[in-house]
């Protein structure tokens, strides 16, 4: 057996759910936008102020993560980099 349950709320309350509810679709999107943007090996080394053959070295070696194809990496893949560095 179903049971239901109703509450009632004000316009005020029904507002800040509504918002409340807007900022964490936001804030989901951006972890979103962050799992699927790519930098190439360039614009790593420009970010890391490092050579080319240092990125390359990085992603030899395993510590810096890439793409299936290796010829980008993924954002989150720098951020977990620049992270572990500290």
């Amino acid at each position: 057996m179903k049971t239901t349950t109703s509450i009632e709320l004000s316009p005020q309350d029904l507002k800040s759910l509504v918002k409340d509810a807007i900022t964490e679709l936001e804030k989901e999107k951006d972890n979103n936008e962050a799992l699927t943007e790519t930098f190439s090996f360039n614009q790593v080394k420009n970010k890391l102020r490092c050579s080319h053959s240092s990125v390359k070295r990085l992603v030899n070696e395993g510590v810096l993560k890439t793409t299936a194809d290796q010829r980008k990496v993924p954002a989150w893949a720098l951020n977990e980099y620049l992270q572990n560095k500290k």
